[in-house]
C-alpha cells in the first residue's frame, strides 16, 4: 500500500475528518509566534488569498488584531472540503469572532463585520478560478511544505510546486507579496523562484520559537515579492 505523505490531497481529508484536524488546528507555528514579522506588510485595503488554510484560525486572529488595518479582507482555500465546511459551519454560528481575545469583543453587529472580512472557499491553489492580478498579498503557512513533503529527495523540479508558484504569480498583483512561514530552509525554496519566466524578488528571516515543544524549532519567514512588470 503506497503511504500518504501531505503531499498527497488524500492525506488532508483523512486528517481533517479522522485525525487531529476534526477541530481547529494550527499547523506549527500560531499568530502570536509570527504576528511582529507578518504585520508590517499588510498594507490598509489589501486582498489577501491564504492557501492551504484548513480549519485553522490563523486568519481570524490576523483580522483580529489591533494592528491589523480593518480595511484588509482574508480569502481563506484550501482543497480539502471538509476542512472548508468546517469553517463554514463555524462562521454560520458566530463562531469565529469568539476566538478573538475577550478585551476584543465587541457588540454583535460589529462580530458580524469581523466575520465578513473573511470568506471560506474549496480551492485547488495550484488551479484557481480568480482572475489574473487579483491579490495583493499572498499567505502561506505550510502549505509549500506540504507540497514537497513527497517522500522523495527534493531537487527544486516538483511538478506540482511548480504548478503552484506560477499560478500564485499569475494570481498576484504586481509588487505584491506572497508571506511564507516555512520550516524548509532556503536552499530548499528559492530554486521554485528563480525561473526566468517570472521576475520574484525574495528575502528570508530566520526565526525559532523559544515557547515552542517541537523539535523543528527553527523556521523561515519568506517575503516574495512579484515584479512592477
Amino acid at each position: 500500500l503506497m503511504t500518504l505523505t501531505p503531499s498527497n490531497p488524500k492525506y488532508w481529508d483523512e486528517f481533517y475528518s479522522e485525525g487531529e484536524g476534526r477541530k481547529t488546528f494550527e499547523w506549527f507555528v500560531v499568530f502570536e509566534d509570527v504576528r511582529e514579522m507578518l504585520i508590517p506588510h499588510i498594507p490598509p485595503n489589501s486582498s489577501i488569498l491564504h492557501i492551504g488554510a484548513g480549519n485553522s484560525l490563523f486568519s481570524e486572529h490576523l483580522l483580529a488584531d489591533s494592528q491589523c488595518p480593518s480595511s484588509v479582507h482574508i480569502l481563506n482555500i484550501d482543497i480539502c472540503q471538509s476542512a472548508i465546511e468546517q469553517m463554514n459551519e463555524l462562521k454560520l454560528k458566530g463562531e469565529l469572532s469568539s476566538s478573538r481575545p475577550k478585551s476584543q469583543q465587541k457588540k454583535k453587529s460589529q462580530q458580524q463585520q469581523q466575520q465578513d472580512k473573511s470568506t471560506y472557499e474549496v480551492m485547488d491553489a495550484t488551479n484557481t478560478t480568480y482572475e489574473d492580478n487579483s491579490f495583493d498579498r499572498i499567505l502561506d503557512k505550510g502549505t509549500f511544505d506540504a507540497f514537497l513533503s513527497t517522500g522523495e529527495q527534493e531537487s527544486g523540479e516538483d511538478p506540482d510546486t511548480i504548478r503552484l508558484v506560477k499560478e500564485m504569480y499569475r494570481i498576484l498583483r504586481p509588487g505584491g507579496e506572497m508571506l511564507v512561514f516555512s520550516m524548509n530552509a532556503p536552499f530548499l525554496v528559492f530554486p521554485y523562484f528563480s525561473s526566468e519566466e517570472e521576475d520574484w524578488e525574495y528575502t528570508v528571516t530566520p526565526f525559532t520559537k523559544a515557547r515552542t515543544k517541537n523539535a523543528f524549532n527553527s523556521y523561515f519567514f519568506y517575503v516574495i515579492k512579484k515584479g512592477k512588470e
